[in-house]
């Protein structure tokens, strides 16, 4: 009894030291996300007066002038469109791709893997001049809709090789029965696929979306490269451009821009949280 008393305590002590740990780190976290959310709320004459101190009196008119000044409303439809093309193209794409890797064994499907591997680490800034010149060449940097297929070209070219060995892995755990079991009920290959298989690969599709959702709609890199033309600008390059100027900052309207263009990222998350585990733990990452 003893003994079991002691590990108690000491299971007790751990917990409690975990817990503590974790509140702490959140709220080192959650601490810059306070700071910024503050300094929304302030005129320019209180964050020069006193950067740190609390809003007193409160302005959320900021927020207001922010998404006019930011032309907001405009370049959230250009990123939306871009990113849920790209999450089409690339769950399409993946899904297909994935499933021929993960369920049909060939001499060439390691070496594609293999392949696909040096996608996932390539980094971006390399490619960024030969990109540049390869849409250059194909006519895709004159402005106007074009620029929306520009950028839907290249967002899933970057981000189809994750998807597609996440996917692989996915496929490769779910049993061989069912798959079996439609074909002696006469579905083809790709019935089999569409009907069978891609309905219960959807948390691994929700995984890959959630990912690709927030890299794509964070994306400056790429955007500021392929857009020159200020209509079609995605939020990160719009903001940029029309509330970070290049003589003068406004903080309190970047900060409140800053809050507005990461709320649809956290909508999207938690909105779709349930599913990311499931696709997590089809692929033995977490333990049901």
């Amino acid at each position: 009894m003893v003994v079991k008393s002691e590990r108690m305590n000491v299971f007790r002590t751990y917990h409690l030291k975990t817990h503590a740990f974790l509140i702490l780190y959140s709220l080192f976290i959650l601490l810059p996300f306070v700071w910024i959310g503050i300094t929304s709320l302030k005129t320019q004459e209180q964050i020069y007066a006193d950067p740190f101190a609390l809003p007193i009196p409160a302005h959320p008119e900021v927020w207001l002038d922010a998404w006019i000044k930011g032309r907001f409303s405009e370049y959230i439809t250009n990123s939306f469109i871009a990113v849920f093309a790209t999450l089409l193209t690339v769950a399409l794409v993946a899904s297909m791709a994935g499933y021929g890797l993960g369920r049909y064994k060939s001499k060439l499907g390691p070496t594609l893997l293999k392949i696909f591997l040096v996608g996932i680490f390539t980094p971006n800034q390399i490619t960024i001049i030969p990109l540049y010149i390869e849409l250059k060449q194909l006519s895709l940097l004159q402005g106007g809709p074009v620029t929306y297929l520009a950028l839907v070209l290249v967002y899933s070219a970057f981000r189809i090789p994750f998807a597609t060995y996440l996917m692989a892995a996915f496929f490769s755990t779910l049993p061989r029965s069912v798959e079996e079991s439609a074909r002696m009920d006469g579905l083809s290959s790709f019935s089999i696929f569409r009907r069978v298989m891609l309905p219960l690969s959807l948390p691994a599709l929700m995984t890959i979306s959630v990912f690709n959702f927030i890299m794509t709609w964070n994306d400056y890199l790429f955007a500021a490269t392929i857009i020159n033309d200020p209509a079609y600008m995605t939020l990160p390059v719009g903001m940029q451009f029309s509330i970070l100027g290049f003589y003068t900052t406004y903080y309190n309207t970047a900060a409140a821009g800053a809050i507005i263009s990461a709320i649809p990222s956290i909508i999207f998350y938690l909105f779709f949280q349930k599913y990311m585990l499931r696709g997590i733990g089809g692929l033995g990452l977490v333990r049901a």
